[in-house]
Parts: structure tokens; sequence; C-alpha cells
């Protein structure tokens, strides 16, 4: 299997694992990624790197056998959603 192909296998599984769940006001937001993709997305921030990699990794990928690592990522919501919610 080749590189990219197994790249995007792993990209495919990944995405299937992604979810949201809400929080209050906030959304939360889990990605999965393997280290090389970890090392990029914390490029800068090495204390935050060393806390997610110290932390272990969320699961291990069934086809690959790779160590995934979750990120956890927020976003406030709309406050209109939530206006237009309550205003019926």
């Amino acid at each position: 299997m080749l590189g990219v192909n197994m790249k995007a296998l792993v990209k495919t599984m990944v995405a299937e694992k992604v979810r949201c769940r809400r929080v209050r006001k906030r959304s939360k937001s889990i990605r999965y990624v393997d280290i090389h993709d970890l090392r990029k997305h914390f490029k800068g921030k090495p204390e935050q790197y060393n806390h997610v990699k110290n932390a272990g990794p969320e699961f291990t990928c069934t086809h690959t056998g790779t160590a995934m690592y979750a990120i956890h990522t927020f976003q406030q919501d709309n406050p209109h959603w939530h206006l237009a919610m309550f205003n019926q």
C-alpha cells in the first residue's frame, strides 16, 4: 500500500470518528490525528503538544495500527440562533 493511499484511508477513518457535542453555549469538536499531524497542528506550541502527547493516544487505528490522538476544539455558538429559539 502506498503512503498516499494509507494517508487517505486514515483520513477517512478519522473523519468518521469526528464528533460534536453541545456544551452550554459552545460546541466541542473532537478531531483524531496521528503523531505527524499532531506535530503540524501544534507547531510553535510545545507546551500544548507535550500535554496532548503525554495524555496518550485515544485509540489505535485497527487498519494501520497507528496511535490516534484527540484534539479538542471549542467554538462559540451563534447567539442569534438561541434568541430565535426562545422568541417563538
